[in-house]
């Protein structure tokens, strides 16, 4: 299948690929020295002396606060400029959730265009993962902020007909001809319903996992919740992982 029109790459698209490669050699080598000194620090942990432990555990902890430092410096190279940063329009919100809504609203307003922010109510709803479900985002204090992203990027595609239609024609082009597969079966995990399909694709085998090929009717898509998840979590890797997911998301989020 022909891959589907997207907006034109603009020119600050196209500029961010551009920096995220030329960041790709330091982020593999940053990487590497994690992997490395979080190897010895568990070998130091099982067979060495304590000062040989304390030696491996400062150098992984360098290593780490270098790897994070990086990634923070490549979200900034895809963030909304700040000067153009919306805002996420709450109506009702329960007091409890207050804080933590308000984090993950700042981490969307990162990578999502002004325009295409939604307007969302929140609901108190303990103990399970939070859900977004016309137009209410049900959550308990302890989500964390990246979930809370992802359930206001369901907001932005349910509410933005274009992009929820973006979304779709993205997912029919990756699925190709394949026919959806049970998420249970896909991933090993039985935590996923008897009802829950997804198309299998490369989202795996690319770096991402099966959830991103979620088929959920026509209704809605799992691409631009998971795939926003994937851009704060490392820009670089992604882009080098599965180039075509990123810029999807890039032209599909950051264009109103």
């Amino acid at each position: 299948m022909a891959q589907p029109a997207l907006p034109a790459i603009t020119g600050r698209i196209g500029d961010i690929e551009t920096r995220l490669q030329g960041m790709a050699a330091e982020w593999n080598r940053l990487r590497q020295d994690y992997e490395t000194t979080q190897s010895n620090k568990e070998e130091a942990s099982i067979n060495g002396t304590n000062a040989e432990y304390l030696k491996a555990r400062k150098a992984f902890i360098k290593a780490e606060n270098a790897l994070n430092q990086m990634i923070e410096n490549a979200r900034r190279e895809v963030e909304i400029p700040q000067h153009e940063q919306g805002q996420v329009t709450f109506g009702s919100v329960d007091s409890r959730l207050r804080t933590a809504v308000e984090a993950g609203a700042r981490l969307a307003t990162r990578y999502i265009h002004a325009a295409l922010l939604p307007k969302v109510d929140v609901a108190y709803r303990p103990y399970l993962r939070p859900a977004y479900r016309d137009g209410v985002i049900r959550m308990d204090a302890s989500a964390p902020e990246s979930k809370i992203m992802h359930e206001i990027t369901h907001g932005t595609e349910v509410q933005n007909p274009a992009v929820l239609a973006a979304a779709l024609s993205f997912l029919r082009y990756r699925a190709g001809t394949e026919q959806p597969k049970l998420l249970s079966k896909l991933t090993g995990d039985q935590k996923h319903r008897a009802d829950e399909y997804a198309y299998e694709d490369q989202f795996g085998a690319c770096g991402g996992d099966h959830y991103m090929g979620k088929d959920c009717g026509g209704k809605g898509t799992e691409l631009l919740t998971r795939g926003i998840e994937r851009l704060h979590a490392n820009p670089v890797e992604f882009m080098q992982n599965d180039p075509e997911y990123f810029r999807f998301i890039l032209q599909t989020l950051q264009q109103p």
